[in-house]
């Protein structure tokens, strides 16, 4: 079973090659581009049905990342919206023309953010992630505190290969490396399942 990633517009050609290659069974979409893809049908961008496993990271929503659940798994680190770390949407104007603050960090490191993830997930981070439902997300985040019937997950390399289904996943990272925060949820290795 092979897998691919990309991010952004990678991530939509990742399902494009993943429409015409039946094999894959793993794709990884890290914050697929939103402009131009928030409304396009399941065959102009990356689908749950474009391999065997669709996980996604929304880290820039509704930025330069797509908002709507697309995979099979879906992520939403924070809320899926302003990273911790990056440069809030209000910043002071006089940081920025002193040069304190960077154009690209203003655009792109919410976006960005979805690969630091992925790389910290590869190197240890155990980022647990809880279902909760995309309004839930948008609206009281702080309200997705259980495993529930479905139980909880891992964002990133690391991910249960016993999914039941598709879902959506609130978590909260750090603003420094490797990004992850200790969970309140116990992890039972050998079988892929949280308990409380």
């Amino acid at each position: 079973m092979d897998s691919t990633d990309g991010q952004g517009l990678g991530a939509h050609v990742a399902g494009f090659a993943g429409k015409k290659s039946p094999w894959i069974g793993r794709i990884t979409g890290l914050d697929p581009s939103g402009p131009l893809f928030e409304d396009a049908s399941s065959w102009g961008r990356l689908d749950s049905l474009d391999a065997q496993t669709v996980d996604v990271i929304h880290t820039d929503t509704p930025g330069l990342g797509i908002s709507k659940p697309i995979g099979t798994v879906d992520f939403y680190p924070n809320g899926g919206i302003d990273q911790p770390g990056c440069v809030p949407a209000i910043f002071s104007l006089d940081d920025f023309v002193a040069g304190k603050i960077a154009v690209t960090d203003i655009i792109t490191c919410d976006h960005l953010k979805s690969v630091d993830y992925f790389v910290a997930s590869i190197n240890n981070c155990e980022f647990l992630a809880v279902p909760c439902d995309v309004a839930t997300i948008n609206l009281a985040p702080q309200t997705c505190t259980s495993c529930g019937f479905e139980g909880c997950s891992r964002l990133g390399y690391n991910l249960p290969t016993n999914l039941f289904g598709h879902g959506t996943y609130y978590l909260q990272t750090t603003p420094t490396y490797p990004f992850c925060i200790a969970c309140k949820y116990k992890f039972e290795f050998e079988t892929d399942v949280f308990i409380k």
